[in-house]
């Protein structure tokens, strides 16, 4: 019953109001009438009506038309309308050949059209109307001239013209024929490809009970995988792309559809029983236990190593069978592109794969030992980046580096020549690449956002760690004699100034844009060094030294300057780091390298 709830398009226990509403509306969407008399919504306006009539009691309320009362009625049989056919004038002939087509839903009407069209040796309405046109009974009225004379006939030209009429109308009925069939069919595709998949299940499950019956071992098999990777079945493959010609006289048209391989579940079977004789084969399981212990492998391992010659190897992709081949795996190898053979193992293969073997852990030990090196450098390098960083700036770290990744792999690939037996086989590993210089690039990227807007207090001494503590003079204490250099910063940029007496640094500090300070020192030769910038970076590399990393440097606008050595004795200089109209003195560029 739920079935012909589903032909209206409704749920099971619908009202019969539901019911009516479908059955009127499906009734006229797929009344035959009105497509064509195609095969496929007589059939489906058919189950309409027998789905109507099975939810309802009620017989279909199928409308008749006036041709029917004025011809036929409820009682007539095939038998009185073939009497009523033969005894009517050509005509009403052709009118009782038209209601029988558009009506070919009643059975009585269907068999009637199909004995008509026999017995008078037509195939259509078309040709019907054809013959009897030409044949016409129908008295001719006769032409007169002006004189009441009859014109001359030419009967070999009205022959010829009524012979090309002939010709051209028959082409064109059996082009209309002949579309008609191509509709069909286009029509009928869904439910075509339907049945195929229907029949793909049976021809499934008739496989598989036989496959269960003759191997009842075999539990795990059988079964669709959806990939084709170490054997496994997929029976997406069992679907296949199908061909059919339209054909009538001379018009053709090839059709392709979706259909069921015949064959793929019979050579499923094969392949099944054959890939399970080969795992289990006694002498095929004695060599791969006995190999694997030798090489020190795991079972995985070894799976993996066969697999690589069977999908590289140029000479024998059954390894480690003999390929014997009979005429069941020739078709089978058609429709199942890993098809499975069953063999004895070649001798001559399994030699070479030892050397492959060989070969294979020689070059992994190598990639192996190179990519512990890059992955332990890049671990060291990361670690003295992000030493100093704080979790938010780790996090940002870690966002760039994923974006940007410093720590690459690409493949690299190797031959093994295998003699006769295996050919060539080729594999490959993958291989770690780690860019420093971009690992310090983003690290650096990373503080430089964090410390853009970032600066010192003045006369901050970031780099006493390494200088110690600045000299201080104030007489009568300490020094009996004192100098002192005054500095008076740019308002548009922080400055470091580093004096250096005797080439060593001396004393520095850090002024900001606009400040001011004042060194107090001994006496002697002096030379100033002003490292301009903004955005201080506590953690930026500027050198190495004598007391060692030295850290802490401007993040944007760096440049470097110095003045000239001077000698003070009890004496003062004054520097303003701005451009100034005879200015005191004149700075010469220098770089980190003398300044620091």
């Amino acid at each position: 019953m739920i079935k012909y709830y589903k032909i209206l398009g409704l749920e099971k226990g619908a009202s019969k109001e539901e019911i009516e509403a479908a059955y009127i509306r499906l009734s006229k969407e797929l009344d035959p009438a009105n497509n064509d008399n195609l095969e496929f919504f007589v059939e489906e306006y058919a189950l309409v009506q027998e789905a109507y009539k099975e939810l309802t009691g009620n017989q279909p309320k199928e409308e008749k038309s006036d041709l029917l009362n004025e011809l036929f009625n409820e009682e007539d049989t095939i038998v009185t309308i073939m009497k009523r056919f033969r005894s009517s004038n050509t005509q009403d002939k052709f009118k009782i050949l038209t209601f029988l087509e558009d009506n070919k839903v009643d059975s009585r009407f269907n068999q009637a059209i199909n004995m008509i069209f026999k017995n008078e040796k037509i195939k259509s309405i078309g040709e019907f109307q054809l013959r009897n046109s030409i044949d016409d009974d129908k008295p001719k009225k006769p032409n007169k001239n002006k004189n009441n004379t009859p014109k001359p006939k030419s009967s070999f030209l009205k022959k010829r013209y009524v012979i090309i009429l002939l010709l051209i109308g028959s082409v064109g009925i059996t082009y209309l024929l002949f579309q008609n069939k191509v509709n069909e069919f286009e029509l009928n595709i869904p439910k075509i490809e339907a049945n195929e998949v229907a029949m793909m299940d049976v021809e499934k499950d008739y496989w598989t009970k036989k496959l269960k019956k003759d191997y009842p071992r075999l539990k795990s098999y059988f079964k669709d995988s959806g990939n084709k990777e170490q054997g496994n079945l997929d029976f997406a493959d069992a679907i296949v792309s199908k061909d059919t010609l339209i054909k009538l006289l001379f018009f053709s048209k090839q059709i392709s559809f979706n259909g069921l391989d015949k064959e793929y579940f019979k050579c499923a079977y094969y392949h099944e029983i054959n890939r399970y004789k080969n795992k289990y084969n006694k002498e095929y399981l004695s060599w791969f236990s006995k190999t694997r212990k030798r090489f020190g492998l795991g079972s995985k391992t070894m799976n993996n190593l066969i697999n690589i010659v069977k999908q590289s190897s140029s000479k024998n992709s059954g390894f480690p069978f003999l390929n014997s081949i009979n005429n069941i795996d020739i078709e089978c190898k058609k429709c199942i592109s890993n098809y499975i053979t069953a063999s004895d193992l070649d001798d001559f293969s399994i030699k070479d794969f030892d050397g492959f073997i060989k070969d294979y852990f020689k070059n992994k030990r190598v990639i192996d030992n190179s990519n512990k090196d890059v992955q332990k450098e890049y671990n060291s390098k990361f670690n003295s980046l992000s030493r100093n960083m704080n979790s938010s700036l780790t996090v940002n770290l870690d966002s760039k580096l994923k974006n940007k990744p410093v720590l690459t792999q690409n493949k690299v690939d190797f031959t093994f020549s295998g003699g006769e037996t295996l050919g060539v086989i080729n594999y490959s590993f993958v291989k770690k690449k780690f860019n420093k210089e971009r690992l310090e690039k983003i690290s650096n990227d990373v503080f430089n956002d964090f410390y853009e807007t970032n600066s010192l207090t003045n006369g901050s001494t970031p780099y006493r760690y390494c200088y110690g503590i600045n000299p201080y003079c104030s007489p009568p204490s300490g020094y009996k004699e004192c100098s002192f250099i005054d500095i008076r910063a740019s308002s548009t940029s922080d400055v470091i100034v580093i004096i250096k007496k005797n080439n060593v640094v001396y004393s520095h500090a850090y002024i900001k844009a606009g400040g001011y300070h004042k060194f107090k020192l001994g006496n002697g030769s002096f030379q100033t060094f002003f490292y301009y910038g903004s955005g201080w970076n506590p953690n930026k590399f500027m050198k190495n030294a004598s007391c060692g990393k030295i850290t802490g440097g401007f993040v944007n606008n760096e440049s470097v300057d110095k003045s000239d050595v001077i000698f003070l004795n009890n004496s003062t200089m004054s520097y303003t780091l701005y451009s100034s109209v005879n200015g005191n003195f004149s700075p010469k560029l220098s770089n980190k390298n003398e300044a620091f």
